[in-house]
């Protein structure tokens, strides 16, 4: 029988808001915590501007207005740390 995992929302890392071709848009800095708390009020700034909000799965929704879609979630990756600097940073 498989096991199920279980969902344990974050509480501290980065919130980022990509567009289709994952280029960040923006972030927000939540290592301290209250990273659910943010996310829940950067959707409703998103929803009070006028954009769509999508389904939220996890820690992650769509927002979409007209024909522009971004993806907010939340992670514990580093917006800024690229993938060069990540592959030097872990060896």
């Amino acid at each position: 029988m498989p096991t199920r995992s279980r969902y344990t929302p974050l509480q501290s890392g980065f919130i980022i808001v990509v567009d289709p071709w994952h280029k960040r848009m923006g972030w927000l800095d939540c290592r301290a915590g209250g990273a659910q708390d943010a996310f829940d009020e950067l959707c409703r700034g998103f929803q009070r501007a006028g954009w769509e909000l999508g389904e939220r799965y996890f820690d992650n929704r769509f927002v979409r207005r007209r024909d522009v879609r971004w993806n907010v979630f939340i992670t514990r990756a580093d917006p800024l740390m690229t993938e060069d600097r990540r592959d030097s940073w872990q060896s």
